[in-house]
């Protein structure tokens, strides 16, 4: 072999020598390469796993309500989230933006549904949102002709009439919302709602028109009382001096009343429905008898009657009675028993609120005679043919709404401890110091509302009202309190201009639009003028009517 073979064998061995080697580097770094991958890749799929662990650990869970008992669920989906914010569900890959998001929707009384939304928190700050539809737990009665009814629910009782009978009896024995339809024009029956005093019911009146001969066409009473309770069904004989409620319901009623703790029962007349109870009974105690801590509200119209020829009470409550929203018409009899009596538009032992809606009274004896009486908004309006507009024993509180009183024979506004408390003052020895005023409640006090009043008499409003309001008065000569005369008033002055609906003994009128700075003028035909005297913020008119 010559020289050059030999340089170029060699040369060509050195070139094949380090393309081996250049190959076996190459080599070497892609398998390191694909080592480091392959772990970086079990990392992964291990951060994967424990996140998918962690995951449905929190947000594989879904609570679902039937009959208001809440389960949990498990989710058979897995979802996983990168740190990238992809999300990995049975194996298919989603990228979202990171939203966190937190809801809760709060059952409400009453409803006929509700959702239950649950959220789990993932590992990247994005919220898993699970909702669900509550299941309503409302209880539908359907009354039917002939005093029949039909409902499901073991919470309710029917007893149809027996052959001798012409009424039928729903008894609803539990708390719980329910709601009452009618398939017939009018049913002849009663509800009677008998609850524990740690209970609560709401019952809803669909277009619902109940006739009764029995003393209530509603009938709610407080299980936990064991007080013997027949002057429920009492009737008042005619002519007897019973027809006064507060004889007529006698002590049993008073003892009732007595108790700290009650049922809480709300009846609703939903927008649109307007619902009509009627009883045929001479019994006191009311068109709706109650013992529980009564609202009566919706947006619907509920008109409650009693028979021209009978002489009852139309809600007659040993508790506080609440309107929210409703339009509620009490009509009593046009009958009256006794010298002095009546059948009262609301007859309670506690107190009586007006927060919204419209209230319309029209009674033979009182509109309202109860222990205290609230308006903080709505319409109250009130006609008394016999007796007293609004009859309380402690307080009239007005502080808004719109609230008028007529009672041309009796009281319009009657408070009778302030009353009493008058006759103190003046010495008068039929009245016992123990009746006057005790508390910063006693008192008739207006605090904002626009209120009126006609009537023989009207209780002195607080002078230290908030607001400013005006007393006009028909009298014989300055001072005197005995005029017969009836006058309509007019009231004149800044930013004042009304008119007394009627001719009447005294005339009261207040709203926000009365300044006791300014000057009013009061006025009746044919009478002299008079300027308003303000006390406080109760002004005073004396117009001399020989």
């Amino acid at each position: 072999m010559n020289f050059k073979k030999a340089v170029v064998i060699i040369t060509a061995a050195a070139i094949m020598t380090g393309a081996l080697a250049g190959c076996s580097q190459e080599n070497a770094g892609e398998q390191a390469q694909a080592t480091a991958e392959s772990v970086a890749e079990q990392q992964s799929t291990k951060a994967v796993e424990a996140s998918e662990v962690q995951t449905t650990a929190k947000a594989g869970k879904k609570e679902t309500a039937e009959n208001g008992k809440t389960t949990a669920v498990s989710t058979s989906a897995k979802s996983s989230t990168t740190a990238k914010g992809q999300t990995t569900t049975n194996g298919k890959t989603t990228t979202k933006k990171s939203n966190t998001t937190k809801k809760s929707a709060p059952s409400k009384k009453g409803s006929k549904a509700a959702t239950t939304t649950t959220t789990a928190k993932q590992n990247n700050g994005t919220t898993a949102k699970s909702t669900t539809a509550k299941a309503s737990n409302e209880i539908k009665i359907n009354l039917l002709k002939n005093g029949n009814a039909e409902c499901k629910s073991s919470n309710v009782t029917v007893d149809a009439p027996s052959v001798f009978q012409t009424d039928g009896i729903v008894y609803i024995e539990k708390g719980g919302d329910y709601v009452i339809t009618s398939s017939t024009e009018e049913w002849h029956g009663q509800i009677v709602i008998k609850l524990a005093n740690t209970e609560s019911a709401n019952i809803r009146f669909e277009n619902v028109n109940i006739s009764t001969q029995k003393a209530n066409a509603v009938k709610i009473l407080d299980t936990n009382i064991k007080t013997e309770r027949s002057f429920i069904e009492t009737e008042i004989s005619s002519g007897s001096s019973a027809g006064d409620t507060d004889n007529a319901l006698k002590d049993e009623m008073k003892e009732v009343s007595k108790n700290e703790k009650a049922p809480n029962v709300d009846l609703s007349f939903p927008t649109g429905t307007t619902s009509t109870f009627t009883t045929n009974s001479g019994a006191a105690s009311g068109i709706i008898y109650n013992e529980s801590k009564l609202t009566i509200k919706g947006n619907g119209t509920v008109n409650l009657k009693d028979n021209p020829k009978k002489v009852n009470n139309i809600i007659c409550s040993t508790k506080s009675v609440t309107f929210k929203n409703v339009t509620a018409n009490l009509t009593t009899s046009n009958q009256g028993t006794g010298s002095t009596t009546s059948a009262k538009g609301i007859f309670s032992f506690s107190k009586v609120y007006v927060e919204s809606g419209t209230l319309n009274i029209n009674s033979y004896g009182d509109g309202i005679r109860c222990e205290e009486f609230n308006s903080s908004g709505g319409k109250t309006s009130i006609n008394s043919v016999n007796s007293d507009g609004i009859d309380a024993d402690d307080g009239i509180i007005i502080t808004g709404g719109t609230v008028n009183a007529t009672a041309l024979n009796k009281s319009c506004y009657k408070v009778r401890r302030v009353n009493n408390q008058e006759k103190i003052d003046a010495n008068d020895p039929t009245v016992k110091e123990s009746d006057g005023v005790t508390k910063a409640t006693h008192t008739f006090k207006i605090d904002g509302g626009t209120v009126t009043g006609e009537g023989k008499n009207i209780t002195t409003v607080q002078k230290a009202s908030k607001q400013a309001s005006i007393t006009c008065r028909s009298v014989k000569s300055a001072g005197s309190e005995e005029a017969k005369k009836l006058l309509q008033f007019t009231i004149k002055g800044d930013g004042v201009n009304v008119t007394s609906p009627d001719k009447c003994i005294k005339y009261l009128y207040s709203s926000p639009s009365v300044n006791k700075a300014k000057e009013y003028t009061v006025s009746s035909k044919g009478y002299a003028s008079k300027k308003a005297v303000f006390n406080g913020t109760v002004g005073d008119v004396r117009i001399e009517a020989v």
